[in-house]
């Protein structure tokens, strides 16, 4: 695998953890138990959109010196 391969994995992989921490969320508040884990929750899906945020970022800077154009890098 190249590592333009492995970067868009990873911006795939993102959404999907986001997701199912969201079902998963879902399910403990159908189940009753949600009160007890909300904290641990809560600070999980914060980690996880602090490092998609890091990683898109470190992504941008690495690839704008090399694109010719920088309208054509559109990571949201």
């Amino acid at each position: 695998m190249s590592g333009i391969e492995i970067a868009g994995v990873l911006l795939a992989v993102f959404p999907l953890i986001i997701s199912g921490l969201e079902h998963w969320r879902d399910a403990a508040k159908v189940g009753g138990y949600f009160w007890r884990v909300r904290e641990g929750y809560n600070k999980c899906l914060r980690d996880v959109q602090f490092y998609e945020l890091l990683y898109k970022r470190n992504l941008k800077e690495l690839l704008m010196p090399i694109v010719a154009d920088a309208d054509e890098v559109k990571l949201r």
